[in-house]
């Protein structure tokens, strides 16, 4: 009866799952095919959010089991409070993974190239206009 039971919540779960993926998109039947773009703006979305999620992941189970390894060990330190690039880069390899330290500073040099190429566009004067959009663009208030 026990294994009745077992069995009906595992296939009760396989229902769910499958109803999901139906409902999602993502379930295909067997013998259907399914045409898709070759440049499918939906699925470079979804890819490109799964690999962020995938490298989150990575650089999280790593910076936990740096984590854990501190705590072990019984190492508790706060960054020191002189501003000398030295002194925090000798912290921040002690503590920080490399390739979390490396994906910061990658994401930080990105972000100012992506903020000077926005104001050398935008700002022609000591005012910053707002930015300029092609003719061929219609709003409506």
């Amino acid at each position: 009866m026990q294994k009745d039971g077992e069995k009906m919540e595992e296939l009760e779960q396989t229902l769910f799952e499958l109803r999901r993926k139906i409902g999602a998109g993502q379930h295909v039947l067997p013998g259907v095919w399914v045409l898709s773009l070759s440049a499918n703006p939906a699925q470079d979305w979804a890819d490109l959010r799964q690999a962020a999620l995938d490298r989150l992941k990575e650089e999280n189970a790593v910076l936990l089991q740096r984590l854990s390894a501190l705590e072990t060990s019984g190492t508790h330190s706060a960054p020191p409070a002189t501003d000398t690039t030295a002194d925090r880069s000798s912290t921040t390899t002690e503590l920080v993974p490399r390739a979390s330290w490396a994906a910061v500073c990658q994401e930080k040099h990105s972000s100012r190239t992506t903020c000077v190429r926005r104001k050398s566009v935008c700002c022609t004067s000591d005012k910053c206009s707002p930015p300029r959009w092609p003719s061929s663009v219609r709003y409506s208030r």
